[in-house]
């Protein structure tokens, strides 16, 4: 499918080489300590950002649900803004970076998550594709979540999950 012989939908790839790119567009500027800076990037226009506060904190139960909610939602977003054999960047601060195949099946991990999860529970994650048109960006102590570009506001509008109820900034 997407590469000769390849079975995986998750291809590690160079971090410095992903993330200096991420950061020359976005000025990503992490949380040190208990201080943690709002937004953590240059958000884009169009973009929208909700808090995801109410996920933690209301037992494992409605964790798990609306994660789960969440993790549909993302996949079916992914798969539907790009193209069979086409690829979008995950990455997951300061650990590993991705070339994601959203058309490939994959296993979730041993927590019911992918390689680099969509909700922000413990790390930055960010989803884009490579041209930085749209994409998502988890900020774990703001609890927010950041969606920019057209093609990814739409999708969010015609289907949101359940999650982003509480929106907190918009350009």
């Amino acid at each position: 499918m997407a590469e000769e012989g390849m079975n995986t939908a998750w291809v590690e790839v160079e971090y410095n080489e992903i993330w200096d790119r991420f950061d020359a567009v976005f000025r990503f500027r992490p949380s040190k300590g208990r201080i943690f800076l709002r937004p953590a990037i240059k958000e884009p226009s169009p973009s929208e950002t909700y808090s995801i506060a109410h996920i933690f904190g209301q037992g494992e139960e409605h964790y798990i649900d609306l994660n789960n909610d969440l993790m549909a939602f993302a996949l079916a977003m992914f798969q539907s803004l790009t193209a069979v054999e086409e690829w979008i960047y995950a990455l997951d601060w300061q650990h590993q970076a991705f070339k994601f195949f959203p058309h490939i099946a994959f296993e979730l991990d041993e927590f019911g998550e992918w390689p680099v999860p969509v909700l922000p529970n413990g790390d930055y994650y960010i989803f884009f594709k490579e041209s930085f048109v749209w994409g998502v960006f988890g900020h774990p102590w703001e609890k927010t979540m950041c969606f920019w570009g057209d093609d990814v506001l739409t999708c969010l509008h015609e289907n949101r999950p359940r999650l982003l109820t509480k929106p907190v900034r918009k350009k």
